[in-house]
């Protein structure tokens, strides 16, 4: 077993240490926020290292284009800056053209979907990274519990599966996204003790 160490977690692969890893998130700049600092720290680290990293994000009128960085096409959501994307084939093809060898998805949103269709149609391991308690964060971010009922059905969609039984109301939409997201997944990291998801299976 190869490990590639960074301040805050060990990911362990069998055959080989990565060397190009596309990051997915649904935040990012001009937005400031825990997950955006966390990525800085990981993919710095992971630069030290000699692994390339793409980030995939949202994209943002305030937002300039550089190198290893995938800007989506997107539109604003209406809650705390967040801008949607949504995962279309041309994207899916234009990242799985860069030839990443593990998918690190830091978000369950749309370029969180797309983080999980690129590790698919390659084949490659794919993990998450829990950086809060998604439920009790939509909550307080007063996210509309319809949008998060469209939108599970329509990852479910994209996902080519069945919408899984959930709880009604928000929290239940987010647990049944967080359930498809991570049916694929090879490792779910939850980086601190303070957070807890219950209700989400572990893969395998």
């Amino acid at each position: 077993m190869t490990s590639v160490v960074v301040p805050h977690l060990e990911i362990q692969m069998a055959a080989k240490t990565p060397e190009r890893i596309a990051h997915f998130s649904d935040t990012y700049l001009p937005r400031r926020c825990g997950v955006l600092t966390s990525m800085g720290v990981l993919t710095g680290a992971l630069a030290e290292a000699g692994v390339k990293s793409l980030t995939v994000v949202p994209s943002h009128p305030e937002l300039a284009e550089r190198a290893g960085l995938f800007q989506l096409p997107s539109l604003p959501s209406g809650v705390v800056g967040l801008r949607l994307a949504w995962p279309g084939k041309r994207q899916l093809e234009r990242v799985a053209a860069w030839r990443p060898d593990l998918v690190h998805v830091h978000t369950p949103g749309p370029a969180g979907l797309l983080g999980v269709l690129v590790g698919r149609q390659l084949d490659v391991p794919v993990v998450h990274t829990h950086h809060s308690d998604a439920q009790s964060q939509a909550v307080a971010n007063q996210a509309p519990a319809l949008m998060a009922r469209v939108g599970l059905r329509l990852f479910a969609a994209r996902l080519g599966t069945s919408v899984p039984p959930t709880a009604p109301g928000l929290t239940g939409a987010i647990d049944g996204v967080l359930a498809l997201l991570m049916r694929d997944a090879d490792a779910v990291i939850v980086p601190g003790r303070s957070v807890s998801f219950f209700s989400v299976a572990a893969p395998g």
